[in-house]
């Protein structure tokens, strides 16, 4: 699987799936600020797929004849009702999928805030799919213009302290695309499989509808495990378990486990805590959702405050346990994606 050190990207307007691969894959992304606009690009179009099959949505700009216009001088043109158009074109496109009723209301706004600038624009929507993908990596953009750095035609990209992919991920480029370079053209469902084929490379729109939360996976190649931690409070401590098993033994965790097929989160927390501590608990508020990247898969873990029913805790699985309170939380190592929930805790307990 790919990884890069340090990518660079062009701004783009919905991007396509192979830019938030990039970005999955990237320790650090910078996208270009100091360029001059180029038409006839992803920086002010999409591609969606609708009934009729790929869709081309563009975002009409103020154009100067003759000039070169540097990127972020570039005005968006609201003279036609176009962000009505592209609500409705993705709308009609995925409003049938389980997942577009969520996502819409994080971006629609975002499109009917009249942003004046392209680039503004692009950045706010690419900041909402890169928090919906469950992607932590933050792009930032550049501080002056960077050039070219020659990328071959095929093949997986040669190792380099800057990977430059802003040629490559372009409605134009005629060379081997990103996604199948790293065996990543895989078949996700799509809503409108004309005669049965699946289309490659759309807006990660189209993905996020397809998959939801799953996209992750696709666009990191690793397998999503889908857990539930349950915060028991008593008073103002709560219950923290020490691992004694596997990869991450003697590290500490919140009590709970793999949600199983059908059962909400909720249920699966109740029957974890029946089996790992033989005890009952009531589920009394929803927290958080923690994603982490750990070195073999995605984990997404749902995170509930919790009471006991009954009194008497006894370890099946684990080595030790603690009540833990403000003062002594950061007493023991915590597992990396458990250590980044103490500040919700530590402000929902005290």
């Amino acid at each position: 699987m790919a990884r890069f050190p340090h990518t660079l990207l062009a701004t783009a307007y919905f991007p396509p799936v192979s830019w938030f691969f990039a970005l999955a894959q990237s320790d650090r992304v910078e996208v270009e600020a100091c360029e001059s606009y180029q038409k006839q690009s992803y920086r002010n179009r999409c591609r969606i797929y609708s009934a009729a099959g790929p869709e081309a949505l563009v975002v009409p700009v103020v154009h100067a004849k003759g000039e070169k216009i540097p990127i972020r001088d570039v005005r968006i043109d609201y003279s036609e009702p176009w962000v009505r158009l592209h609500e409705r074109a993705m709308t009609a496109a995925y409003n049938h999928s389980a997942f577009f009723e969520y996502y819409r209301d994080d971006l629609f706004p975002i499109l009917e805030g009249q942003e004046t600038f392209l680039f503004d624009l692009n950045w706010k929507l690419t900041e909402k799919l890169i928090d919906l993908c469950g992607l932590r990596v933050q792009p930032s953009p550049t501080a002056s213009f960077l050039p070219p750095v020659p990328v071959p035609a095929d093949s997986p990209l040669p190792a380099a302290p800057l990977t430059d992919l802003r040629a490559l991920i372009q409605p134009k480029y005629r060379g081997e695309n990103l996604l199948r370079r790293y065996g990543r053209e895989t078949p996700y469902f799509q809503l409108f499989p004309a005669g049965g084929s699946f289309i490659p490379d759309l807006s990660v729109l189209d993905l996020l509808c397809a998959e939801g939360p799953n996209a992750i996976s696709f666009l990191s190649g690793m397998k999503t495990i889908e857990v539930v931690a349950a915060i028991i409070r008593k008073g103002d401590r709560f219950f923290a378990t020490q691992r004694g098993y596997g990869d991450w033994k003697d590290w500490w965790e919140l009590p709970g486990g793999k949600m199983e097929p059908g059962e909400t989160p909720e249920q699966a927390l109740v029957r974890e805590i029946r089996e790992e501590l033989d005890a009952e608990i009531s589920v009394d508020n929803y927290l958080t959702t923690i994603d982490w990247d750990y070195p073999k898969f995605h984990l997404t873990m749902h995170c509930y405050v919790c009471s006991l029913l009954t009194d008497a805790l006894h370890l099946n699985e684990h080595e030790a346990a603690r009540w833990l309170g403000k003062d002594d939380i950061h007493t023991v190592k915590w597992l990396p994606a458990d250590e980044i929930l103490l500040p919700k805790i530590v402000k929902e307990l005290w």
